[in-house]
């Protein structure tokens, strides 16, 4: 139970969700838990100390919205602040203006003890969004919903309100729509959470596929000791690093999740992508799928080390010397040479967008660099990000402020900083995809390659 409660804190920090409702919307939110109430001066004190926070450490808070809408946003939301508002809606405010930043690794999370010290169930049915509606891929407990059937609402909330909440409040570089929609998919649950609480039942309104009445449901939250994984509305092929080879057509896939190496475990990765390529190059495979959906990043060495794998000259990774929370990079800013045992030929790369980070800074090296195929969805990340964060404690409330510290981008030129990596294929998984399980992004690459 206590991983469990570390594995949802470590969530919520990296995902950074937050809310929207006011303390009026957050109707039954003291049935679970006693919520955190602050009078008006306290969390203008806290809110003036974010503003300070932002404006003495983040290095391009104006990239994305001008200096003149942002003070007027920032202005609008400091208006909202009441007395006896609830931590949750305080929670939205701030992460709203955090949002406003594009900065993918800036955002706002829980004080300390807050997962450890709450009774934390969950809304029990995994969902997709889809163009702005809810569709149901699979209910947990007792009361079931049809797979397919459309939500309408939940707890009397408009999904289109839920919608819109979640999107405004969460953190992406650029604010990148690929990487909000897929995080939005992926940790629906948690997001709710933070929006809502933890409520004793959800009554859902909903309407079957093809169904022309609406009808209505309650379901009991699950538990925090219950699998929670299901909830994701992805398809990933591994947890963890994997190597897999494919019959027909003759190819290998080499799955990588995350670039999370750091320090000794950087020898684990390496070790891995070096062994995988002897044997593909060993049995004289000319077909590589490298499977990047879903890795939000991590160590840029790593990222660099797979780069190496496929140049076939000294490329450099990044265009500038950074060092970051102690860790000195500027041997990235000098050109990488090709490793000992590179494939010679183009990886298809899948892509979603919750690729992030890193994973931005290899594709588009890779894009650039004319190495690969993508095929997928846009990525959640580019080549440029702003990144080195450090953590800082509101007096009052005492939510934690995460914000980025400094900018970071590889070395190519022409990508729009405010999309992701694009895909040479766009492949979608549909809602029938998900219900049945069925990875249509890889299917369809294996087609590509048996019509090569």
């Amino acid at each position: 139970m206590k991983k469990m409660k570390q594995i949802l804190i470590l969530l919520i920090s990296v995902f950074y969700f937050s809310q929207y409702a006011n303390s009026q919307t957050n109707k039954g939110e003291s049935d679970i838990i006693k919520v955190r109430r602050f009078s008006k001066i306290e969390l203008q004190h806290d809110f003036k100390q974010l503003i300070k926070i932002i404006d003495e450490n983040h290095p391009a808070q104006y990239e994305f919205i001008s200096k003149e809408l942002y003070q007027k946003f920032c202005d609008n939301e400091y208006s909202k602040i009441s007395d006896s508002m609830s931590i949750y809606s305080f929670y939205t405010i701030c992460s709203s203006v955090i949002g406003k930043l594009g900065s993918g690794h800036s955002g706002v999370s829980m004080y300390a003890g807050f997962f450890r010290d709450t009774n934390i169930r969950f809304f029990p049915i995994k969902i997709h969004w889809d163009n702005k509606k809810m569709y149901v891929i699979q209910t947990f407990g007792k009361d079931k919903i049809d797979c397919g059937a459309e939500i309408l609402k939940i707890n009397n909330q408009s999904v289109d309100i839920i919608y819109k909440m979640i999107y405004n409040t969460i953190s992406a570089d650029g604010l990148n729509s690929s990487y909000i929609s897929g995080s939005m998919n992926k940790l629906f649950a948690y997001s709710y959470a933070m929006n809502y609480g933890f409520p004793k039942e959800f009554r859902i309104t909903y309407k079957v596929h093809g169904g022309k009445k609406n009808q209505e449901i309650t379901c009991l939250p699950i538990k925090v000791d219950e699998d929670l994984k299901p909830l994701s509305s992805t398809v990933f092929s591994c947890d963890s690093l994997c190597f897999k080879i494919l019959e027909n057509p003759n190819a290998a896939i080499i799955t990588i999740p995350s670039f999370e190496y750091r320090d000794e475990r950087t020898v684990i990765f390496k070790k891995f992508i070096d062994e995988s390529l002897l044997e593909i190059n060993k049995k004289g495979i000319k077909n590589l799928i490298i499977d990047l959906r879903g890795n939000s990043g991590g160590d840029p060495f790593c990222a660099a080390y797979l780069l190496s794998c496929f140049i076939n000259k000294p490329t450099t990774f990044f265009a500038g010397k950074y060092i970051t929370g102690g860790i000195n990079y500027d041997s990235l800013s000098y050109p990488i040479l090709p490793a000992k045992n590179i494939f010679k030929e183009k990886p298809y790369i899948l892509i979603d967008g919750l690729g992030f980070s890193s994973t931005g800074f290899f594709c588009a090296l890779m894009k650039y660099n004319k190495l690969g195929v993508f095929v997928g969805e846009e990525l959640g990340g580019t080549y440029l990000t702003t990144a080195d964060p450090s953590v800082f404690t509101l007096n009052n409330s005492k939510l934690r402020i995460r914000i980025a510290r400094a900018e970071r981008c590889v070395a190519v030129e022409g990508f729009p900083k405010n999309r992701g990596i694009l895909p040479d294929y766009e492949i979608k998984p549909s809602i029938n995809d998900l219900i049945e399980n069925k990875d249509r992004v890889l299917e369809y690459t294996i087609e590509l390659i048996k019509n090569k």
